[in-house]
């Protein structure tokens, strides 16, 4: 439910659940995992640990603990993952998952080494079962910047759909996408939507709302502006008309494959791409489990060729783009986070409020991976991350260009 965007609900189902039949080890880890979005952190963490109380078996709870907070040394989860990593039985999603929840404990401890080799084993494991191939990425690239040439590009929509105005979070996974939006959507004018699928299902369904055949991107070149404003159309549909704010956020890392035909439907559209520091960006991307969507992750060698597919389109988009990117960057919110949250505003048109400093005070609901995270105040202990594993990270700088990590 919570991932429906009904949390209440979510929240209401998981306390029946665990109310009911409180010997449940999974009852008590989606409560605890809807707890978490909603920023209950203390009770999300004692329901982990319940979980795995009561299944010491169920290896996702493992990694719902670990990944939670901050492990302390004296916490007997290490020794309950050593004995769980010792036993036979688990199968190959179950045993990442673990070896995955083994490296954020032991680099909580400054065993950054070990955490290490714990994070590439559970990568090794993801990347067996996953269905990827640089090569095929590579073309893929590439036909999108073929077709989104600017010739198309001037055939988007000259007048707005009506709706809120929407303002399209971009970028890698881990780049501070999350942060963003949460500044945003603590400006009582914008409402934060988080990761919509939306963009992704109009764009790979033409055919649902158009009478072009073929796919995305090849079948959008013989569409006409009714087509647009019913694609258009389409999407604001989707919010399912509750939105009484007049700006959205719609934070999916991976728009920016799409952001072309996001200009195609919205020229009013805000675009707002999160950049970090490469190498930061790319090792915590390796060391969260993204179990489904983010298979280039699994091996550092496919890490870094996507990471230099990202900056190339990214630079295309720059070229034939007629909407403006605006370019944050993760380390100088940090740094200055009131003067980046005015810019910020600024760009987006919206006037600045005090509440967008408050982020880590707001109750919206947050998914991602960055949950624990958003509800604390800025720290820097991220930045510069990366050297903890240096000696280990020549196949990840070999694949990505110079420019990246000058």
């Amino acid at each position: 439910m919570h991932f429906l965007g009904r949390f209440d609900e979510a929240m209401r189902y998981g306390e029946t659940a665990v109310r009911l039949d409180p010997s449940s080890a999974t009852g008590h880890m989606n409560l605890g995992r809807t707890l978490q979005a909603g920023g209950r952190l203390e009770d999300a963490i004692a329901q982990f640990r319940e979980a795995i109380a009561l299944n010491p078996h169920l290896a996702e709870a493992y990694e719902n603990y670990a990944y939670s907070h901050r492990v302390a040394e004296d916490d007997v989860i290490s020794e309950d993952l050593t004995a769980a990593l010792a036993e036979r039985g688990w199968n190959a999603s179950e045993r990442a998952r673990l070896r995955y929840a083994a490296g954020k404990v032991e680099s909580d401890r400054g065993s950054y080494k070990v955490a290490f080799t714990h994070w590439r084993e559970g990568a090794r494991l993801r990347r067996k079962s996953a269905q990827y191939s640089s090569a095929n990425s590579r073309k893929q690239f590439a036909e999108i910047k073929a077709i989104f040439d600017s010739p198309l590009l001037k055939r988007r929509l000259r007048r707005p759909v009506a709706g809120p105005v929407p303002i399209f979070i971009v970028g890698m996974p881990r780049s501070g996408t999350t942060l963003i939006e949460q500044i945003l959507a603590s400006h009582p004018k914008v409402a934060g939507l988080g990761e919509l699928p939306h963009i992704t299902k109009i764009a790979n369904g033409v055919s649902e709302w158009s009478a072009a055949a073929g796919k995305f991107p090849s079948a959008l070149a013989g569409l006409d502006d009714s087509d647009w404003a019913r694609a258009a159309k389409h999407y604001m549909e989707r919010l399912g008309g509750t939105v009484r704010e007049p700006f959205i956020s719609d934070k999916m890392p991976s728009n920016y494959h799409y952001l072309g035909f996001i200009c195609l439907l919205f020229p009013n559209a805000r675009i707002v791409h999160c950049r970090r520091d490469a190498l930061d960006t790319c090792v915590s991307c390796f060391t969260t489990d993204f179990t489904a969507g983010q298979e280039w992750s699994y091996d550092l060698g496919e890490l870094g060729v996507h990471y230099s597919l990202y900056l190339d389109l990214m630079a295309h988009w720059r070229r034939v783009l007629p909407l403006p990117i605006y370019d944050i960057q993760y380390e100088s919110v940090v740094a200055d986070l009131e003067g980046e949250a005015r810019r910020l505003m600024k760009f987006c048109d919206l006037d600045w409020h005090p509440d967008c400093l408050e982020f880590h005070r707001s109750e919206r609901p947050v998914f991602t991976a960055s949950s624990t995270q958003i509800r604390q105040p800025l720290f820097t202990s991220s930045i510069g991350r990366w050297r903890r594993y240096e000696d280990q990270l020549k196949q990840l700088i070999d694949n990505l260009p110079p420019e990246a990590i000058a």
